[in-house]
């Protein structure tokens, strides 16, 4: 067993995973990189996240109950299950507003539209509507709030 003293001095391996994902994110978020180079950078961005909540994020959840403790970092499987969900959201919904600023540009955004399918998609939400139904609303509820914030933050010079 390691000593407990050096825990401190190492970066634990999912979260730096996710630290390195998020880097794969900025470079898909610079302007200044050519657009077929930033959808590449977010088509690998989200491939990455898939495999790595497939692969190390489940494994973490197969071996929380277990109280399995890193060697390195002294964090139990269940710490860092939540520690990695805690950036995930973080990383992921700067993801999703990426995504809208690069496809369509703030000044081909369609306000009202947007508007109109926040208020349908709440209106869902408020019903006693299918899981599949709400997911739905959840997604265009999400999508519509992240076209606005492209619009809001007008066009890009």
């Amino acid at each position: 067993m390691k000593d407990q003293s050096t825990a401190g001095c190492y970066v634990n391996r999912e979260l730096s995973w996710l630290q390195f994902n998020k880097r794969v994110l900025e470079e898909a978020e610079d302007s200044t990189n050519p657009l077929c180079e930033r959808l590449n950078f977010a088509s690998i961005f989200q491939s990455n996240l898939d495999e790595f909540y497939m692969v190390r994020v489940g494994m973490l959840m197969d071996t929380a109950h277990l109280g399995v403790t890193d060697d390195k970092t002294g964090l139990t499987s269940a710490e860092q299950t939540a520690a990695v969900s805690r950036g995930f959201l973080k990383v992921e919904n700067n993801h999703v507003l990426l995504l809208a600023d690069t496809i369509e540009r703030p000044e081909e955004i369609d306000a009202v539209r947007a508007q109109r399918e926040i208020d349908e998609a709440r209106e869902v939400l408020l019903q006693k509507k299918s899981r599949q139904e709400h997911q739905i609303a959840q997604a265009t509820l999400a999508r519509a709030l992240n076209r606005l914030r492209v619009k809001a933050r007008g066009p890009i010079v």
